[in-house]
């Protein structure tokens, strides 16, 4: 997510059990680097990677593709990442009040 793009906390940040992350700028040691990753992991069991930006453009605008796994060591891996970027503070948790100003 980028600053100024409130959309996918808008979208999702209500809804039960899901949990946003995001790269603040705080964090990156290279100038204009980004988190483009856009990829959800449900229970270390499903795991969706996509191109597809969580934002109205994204979802009406643009053609985007995704991988759906179902099982496999996949999921568990990707949440393993997640979780040791999340450790380490590379990854900062978005509360749905601080959509606007991520930084």
């Amino acid at each position: 997510m980028r600053p100024g793009g409130p959309e996918p906390a808008a979208a999702f940040g209500s809804v039960a059990g899901i949990e946003l992350w995001y790269w603040p700028v705080t964090q990156r040691t290279e100038s204009g680097s980004k988190l483009h990753a856009k990829l959800a992991v449900a229970d270390r069991c499903v795991l969706l990677v996509s191109s597809a930006n969580l934002t109205q453009s994204g979802v009406g605008k643009n053609i985007e593709a995704g991988l759906l796994v179902r099982g496999g060591s996949a999921p568990q891996r990707a949440a393993e990442h997640i979780a040791e970027l999340q450790s380490r503070g590379v990854l900062a948790r978005l509360q749905a009040h601080h959509a606007g100003r991520l930084s």
